[in-house]
């Protein structure tokens, strides 16, 4: 027979088991979105960016996901030095100016018009 924190403990553990198994196919669903959308460019993206100096490891399909959400910035009216920040909170090793240039080749290269 349990005692009395000895069910609220099992009950605790069988009410976050499913949110658990929820989380973790959430997060895979969110890792795996950006790589269902790889562009043919993201390759050359990343070899402009390594080209300027910046040596980004990540698969380039997560590079270029980043460089359209910051293209998503720059026509939701976010200036290109407002958008850095964005850049570096997804990279932040990139110093202020490499972040610039992260920016700048986004612009070029997945949204010419923003």
């Amino acid at each position: 027979m349990r005692t009395g924190w000895q069910r609220i403990v099992a009950g605790a553990v069988t009410a976050v088991a499913p949110l658990a198994v929820t989380l973790a196919l959430g997060t895979a669903v969110v890792w795996a979105a950006p790589l269902a959308h790889a562009d043919p460019g993201d390759a050359g993206f990343v070899q402009q960016l390594s080209g300027a100096g910046i040596n980004i490891t990540d698969p380039p399909p997560l590079v270029g996901n980043t460089a359209r959400t910051i293209c998503a910035l720059l026509r939701d009216g976010w200036t290109v030095g407002t958008a850095l920040y964005s850049a570096k909170g997804e990279n932040p090793f990139l110093s202020e100016d490499q972040a610039r240039t992260f920016v700048l080749l986004s612009q070029k290269n997945y949204c010419p018009s923003a």
